[in-house]
């Protein structure tokens, strides 16, 4: 069955609208916002369990699962998380959202579910300047500054090794390491997984092929993708980017 869904790929996030049944036991990279259009949804994990349509908001690195019976859900994971975000980070349940505060963004997707023009969307914008709490920090060390730089321009050919990024900044591997999940919440390596999911969508925006676009991204092949993708967003990448009408936003 096909099946429409719409992406956006930010400088800084991810933005997923589409149907959703049952995603597996999975945690996210980012945190992530989450809510369904037209019916409640079931979030699940050891910490917690609740039935709801209200927004909720996910740490990063927490196991869980998400029931939605073939609800509108929307996702968007949001990157560049630090320790100077408004956040808990050792938090480990969600944080329920007022509706209030994402009344815009709903009232922009439900158009763009109805607009016969799928492309000229504020939704970009508004996700920009949502009032949630983990507004990205403004500013960071110019030597983890640097390593994004070098890792955005050496891991479109190659990975990039710690020992590498480390003399790049005069640093020692262990002194990087530490500074890099100070300044971004998650380790280098986490963060280069993400980019690769976003290489990803965007390989697959221009070419469409979900194999091809694989290898671009620096996956070793399918079942590698297929491994990484389903344990990070609970589902094989065939049933978001095959057999689907995908609206890039």
């Amino acid at each position: 069955m096909v099946t429409e869904k719409y992406i956006h790929v930010g400088d800084h996030e991810l933005f997923y609208l589409g149907r959703i049944y049952d995603l597996a036991v999975h945690s996210h990279l980012t945190w992530t916002l989450c809510f369904a259009l037209d019916a409640n949804f079931h979030y699940n994990s050891p910490i917690e369990s609740l039935t709801t349509k209200q927004p909720i908001l996910i740490p990063p690195n927490l196991k869980h699962k998400i029931e939605a019976k073939g609800s509108f859900m929307v996702f968007i994971f949001f990157e560049k998380y630090s320790t100077y975000v408004n956040c808990d980070w050792n938090k480990k349940n969600v944080i329920l959202q007022d509706w209030s505060l994402l009344n815009d963004l709903k009232h922009e997707i439900q158009n763009l579910l109805l607009s016969k023009n799928k492309v000229n969307s504020n939704i970009s914008t508004l996700i920009q300047n949502l009032q949630i709490p983990i507004q990205r920090k403004q500013i960071i060390d110019p030597r983890i500054s640097k390593v994004l730089e070098i890792i955005s321009i050496l891991d479109l050919e190659r990975d990039s090794s710690i020992k590498e990024l480390a003399s790049s900044v005069n640093l020692s591997e262990s002194r990087l390491s530490h500074l890099f999940k100070q300044e971004m919440g998650l380790p280098i390596s986490s963060y280069k997984i993400w980019m690769k999911i976003k290489k990803l969508s965007i390989s697959i925006k221009k070419n469409k092929n979900l194999t091809f676009a694989a290898q671009e991204s620096g996956f070793f092949d399918s079942s590698h993708l297929n491994r990484v993708f389903k344990s990070y967003f609970g589902i094989n990448p065939k049933k978001i980017f095959t057999n689907s009408i995908i609206h890039w936003i």
